[in-house]
């Protein structure tokens, strides 16, 4: 499962309570297997670290210990990295490492 960080913007927690399990179901486990994990995909835009952590945390009650949440962020980003954190101490986040593409232009010329 890969969730934009904005996607749910507005969503109520009750809304998400109901949409999360809906999510985990969409693909069915006979044919390609159960989900097992949600990576967060942050392309721009805002941050809700608050909802971030609160959708983790019900995963992680729902699915157990074993469903992995992952995330990257940019090198630079200061406020991905204290999303990053905040989601890590609080049990919402099981990985984060940087993303090193999309960083400028390449020095690497073709040989």
């Amino acid at each position: 499962m890969d969730f934009c960080a904005d996607a749910g913007h507005g969503l109520t927690r009750q809304e998400w309570a109901t949409y999360i399990p809906a999510c985990c179901t969409v693909r069915p486990a006979d044919r390609i297997g159960p989900v097992d994990g949600l990576d967060w995909d942050i392309e721009g835009g805002d941050l809700y670290p608050a909802e971030m952590t609160w959708i983790g945390q019900q995963l992680k009650s729902s699915y157990g210990s074993g469903f992995a949440i992952t995330m990257t962020t940019a090198p630079y980003d200061t406020t991905q990295a204290s999303a990053a954190q905040t989601m890590y101490f609080r049990g919402a986040l099981d990985c984060v490492s940087p993303q090193f593409y999309e960083q400028g232009p390449s020095t690497n010329k073709a040989r």
